[in-house]
């Protein structure tokens, strides 16, 4: 199979150019929620969107079982966050 050159140099600066999307997305990620308040609402969306954790694993690192505490948590503080967001624009 031969590639061509100018595909394997388009290929390349799309992968350039999603890469800088993704890190710029990774950045502000963790831009949101190092500016969460409560430090436990803080590891919740850590634990979740960093490391990819279930909610269920969650609870068992936060000390609790029940992986509704964690959620609940997690969902509320969005509803919060969005009705903010909502009334600032």
């Amino acid at each position: 199979m031969k590639v061509e050159t100018g595909e394997c140099d388009h290929t390349r600066d799309m992968l350039k150019k999603e890469l800088g999307l993704l890190k710029a997305e990774y950045h502000a990620l963790n831009e949101f929620i190092n500016n969460i308040a409560d430090s436990e609402t803080r590891r919740i969306f850590r634990y979740r969107y960093i490391e990819g954790w279930t909610f269920q694993k969650i609870a068992f690192k936060v000390g609790n079982g029940d992986e509704q505490v964690p959620r609940k948590k997690h969902n509320n503080f969005l509803k919060k966050y969005e009705k903010y967001e909502n009334h600032m624009l």
